[in-house]
């Protein structure tokens, strides 16, 4: 793929994608009989900003230079203290100006760190405001400007309870047993507001020992193998091959029979629909993929004449689909592939912000040599808590499509508008045509079917159609089982492992690759250790990797960072709350925490698969306070004893210069004053010690590397810079600070304060 990345600053990274030919895999997918697309033109760059803590701030999307034209698109992100993302803003430009504003969404979380509410608006929403799950509407937005909005209430065992949508004017309540398997939704009317698509039908599941659905809605469905393969949902009967692979579903009713085939990966290559065992063909798919088991085609027969009559190309990049190509026709002598959409996405994986679609056979051509003047129009994604996309609006502020999914993703509204917001049908020339659709995956609404990377969901039942190409790491025993019967609380967008959506903008919406990456694969694979002796053994393994990856101080050999000690209680955090630990587990995993602190252990997963080499989270474990099984860990100090909390108050920086060889007064052996050592002070936070002294510490972050660095008082109370935790003197000797001896806690609940007084 002709993608060129390139360092425009140290702040910002681009990505140039060129819509060519071997975008498309060349001979696409090994089709072609003679016909070879050729040329291609330049089409979008994307350019990302970051602050000091390495979180994104902007992305623009716009066309380069003699490439196609590109609708242009700003997205702008804040956090607060915690890291978690609080504002979205989003552009038709790609410089930020209020007449330019398409799409304001708001989150608010909890005092635990869960989203609370999320609210989308076609213009500014105002500072504290967010739907309240009532009839009374935010009122910068009132009802015009509120274009969607969620609320979330959570029981004690942090499982969503209660779900309400502004759009569709419900409520409804969630029950669980007491394996967190979802037992119950019931939808009940919002007062005030309408119920334009009606009550969802209230659901109801019951799941044998081994988390096969036995019932839906009080009717008995289904059965399964000792091996969790679903033998009968009460509609279909199903049949596998020896790999585990769903072979067939017959109708129970009329004998028409669906057909599964799957190449020697275990990838789904085709789905034929058949009116019998055989009967004649009435509709074929085949899909196509690349070595590295991303889909980059499809071909449809609709009819089955043996004719395929539509043709989709895929281009991928950095595990996102950012382009989509159409031949309409489908004749594989002839292929005329045009752009048919241009994706634009958050940090966040299947963070969908933005849709940019063209008619069907209007976008320019593939293998044109000729750039396209004009460009498509702009559809911005509306997401809930799962990240499903549930709405789509345009740069008018018209809502253009609306989707309703129940609790396993079955679409239960599909509602599709024109530009002056009149309901059309699905059919209709100016219906959109949606590729992603629940939890942010793509649909493919010919097979009824989700892809999810490594495997294809079928919402219908609630299973995959193949077992977990990872077998029992993911920590499932039934391979078939989606996200463990918990679709309320948690995805899985790679087809491998659950991973929990419910802190947005933290590590559980992890980066992009972080699916497939070995941190968040690791972390998910020590959820799966169903005893605390396999447990125990498994995370002392992975904690004794430090000797490998990392120094004493929070540097390792080769000078990259590592996972914080903040990192690693959201780790153990995360697996406390994945609620697979017993009482003595858990006890185990806070023995483990403590070591891993004091003991400076690197990171969870170093020792799995290699050192991590992505940047480290910065996330803030607010939460952590509410933990019963960790809160007691403390600051860990040098004297193993909490630090109190100061709150910061103006005091004077100085640079006394012994920390500055060459100067006069530098003390040989002293670690060197780094050159932004002002700007650190700045943001510095006071925490007192057990000698009662208060020290001032910043946080740093260069690349994957995180950096401490402490400021001590005088007796005048002026303060100056007094090392960090990876300072070497003036001959390049270790004299760092051990970060046993940093009261990371402490620096995470503070806030830096401004109105210092410099002196240089």
């Amino acid at each position: 793929m002709p993608t060129t990345v390139r360092l425009r600053s140290t702040s910002a990274v681009d990505l140039t994608i060129a819509a060519t030919a071997s975008n498309l895999g060349g001979n696409w997918g090994g089709t072609l009989s003679g016909g070879v697309i050729s040329g291609g033109v330049d089409d979008f760059e994307n350019g990302y900003e970051y602050d000091y803590l390495n979180r994104l701030t902007s992305i623009v999307q716009q066309s380069q230079s003699g490439g196609h034209a590109v609708d242009p698109k700003l997205a702008e992100f804040d956090y607060n203290r915690a890291s978690q993302l609080t504002d979205l803003h989003r552009y038709s430009a790609t410089t930020a100006g209020s007449s330019d504003l398409e799409v304001h969404s708001r989150m608010a979380y909890d005092d635990a760190g869960r989203l609370s509410s999320l609210t989308h608006g076609s213009s500014a929403i105002s500072s504290g405001e967010n739907w309240g799950g009532t009839s009374t509407l935010p009122s910068s937005l009132g009802s015009s400007g509120l274009l969607a909005a969620y609320t979330f209430q959570y029981d004690a065992d942090n499982r969503l309870t209660q779900f309400s949508s502004y759009r569709d004017g419900t409520s409804t309540a969630y029950g669980y047993d007491v394996r967190d398997q979802l037992t119950s939704a019931s939808s009940t009317a919002i007062s005030g507001l309408s119920q334009p698509f009606g009550l969802a039908s209230a659901e109801s599941y019951d799941f044998d020992a081994g988390g096969n659905r036995k019932s839906s809605g009080g009717a008995s469905q289904s059965s399964a193998n000792t091996h969790n393969q679903l033998q009968s949902d009460g509609t279909y009967n199903y049949t596998y091959d020896d790999e585990g692979n769903t072979l067939s579903r017959t109708s129970i009713s009329t004998g028409e029979v669906t057909l599964y085939e799957w190449d020697h990966r275990n990838r789904l290559e085709s789905i034929t629909e058949k009116t019998s065992s055989v009967g004649s063909v009435t509709q074929k798919i085949e899909y196509v993929y690349d070595a590295f088991d991303n889909r980059v085609g499809k071909r449809l027969d609709s009819d089955g004449d043996g004719d395929f009559d539509r043709d989709e190309a895929f281009v991928w990049t950095e595990g996102q689909t950012v382009l989509r190509a159409v031949d309409s026709d489908g004749e594989a002598a002839s292929e005329t592939f045009t752009l048919s959409s241009r994706y634009l996405y958050g940090e966040m994986v299947d963070q969908l912000l933005a849709d940019e679609q063209y008619d069907d056979g209007a976008g320019p051509e593939i293998s044109t040599t000729t750039a396209a003047a004009t460009s498509g129009e702009t559809y911005w994604a509306l997401n809930d808590h799962l990240g499903s996309v549930r709405d789509l609006v345009d740069n008018s502020g018209e809502i253009r499509q609306h989707v309703a999914y129940d609790s396993f993703g079955n679409r239960i509204v599909e509602q599709d508008y024109d530009a002056s917001g009149t309901a059309i049908s699905s059919s209709h020339p100016d219906a959109i045509d949606a590729l992603f659709g629940y939890t942010g995956r793509d649909w493919d609404a010919d097979a009824d079917l989700q892809n999810n990377r490594a495997r294809w969901y079928d919402p219908a039942t609630g299973r995959w159609l193949s077992n977990d190409p990872i077998g029992f790491a993911a920590g499932d025993a039934n391979l078939y089982r989606y996200v463990g019967n918990g679709p309320t609380n948690a995805i899985d967008p790679s087809g491998l492992a659950e991973d929990d959506p419910r802190w947005w903008g933290d590590t559980y919406w992890f980066q992009v690759w972080g699916w497939w990456g070995p941190h968040r694969w690791a972390i998910n694979r020590v959820t799966g250790y169903h005893s605390a002796e396999n447990l125990a053994i498994e995370l002392d393994r992975q904690l004794r990797a430090n000797d490998r990856v990392a120094g004493v101080n929070g540097c390792d050999t080769n000078g990259n960072g590592v996972i914080d000690p903040l990192e690693r209680l959201d780790s153990l955090d995360r697996l406390n709350r994945s609620k697979r630990l017993s009482a003595a587990e858990s006890a185990r995993v806070k023995t483990l925490a403590e070591s891993a602190i004091e003991g400076n252990a690197a990171m969870l997963g170093g020792g799995l698969v290699g050192s991590v080499s992505r940047r480290t989270s910065h996330r803030i474990l607010a939460q952590v306070d509410h933990l019963d099984e960790l809160d007691n860990l403390g600051t860990h100090v040098a004297s193993g004893k909490p630090s109190q909390r100061v709150t910061a108050v103006p005091h004077t920086y100085v640079n006394p210069g012994h920390h500055v060889p060459g100067t006069p007064t530098y003390v040989a052996g002293k670690s060197v004053l780094p050159t932004n050592h002002v700007q650190l002070f700045a943001r510095s936070v006071g925490v007192r010690n057990q000698q009662g002294k208060i020290l001032r510490w910043a946080r740093e972050q260069r690349g994957n590397q995180t950096i401490y660095h402490r400021f001590e008082p005088h007796s005048s109370g002026e303060y100056h810079w007094s090392g960090s935790t990876c300072g070497v003197d003036s001959r390049g000797t270790n004299r760092a600070i051990a970060l046993r001896d940093v009261p990371v806690r402490e620096i995470g609940r503070q806030t830096p304060n401004g109105g210092w007084a410099i002196q240089e």
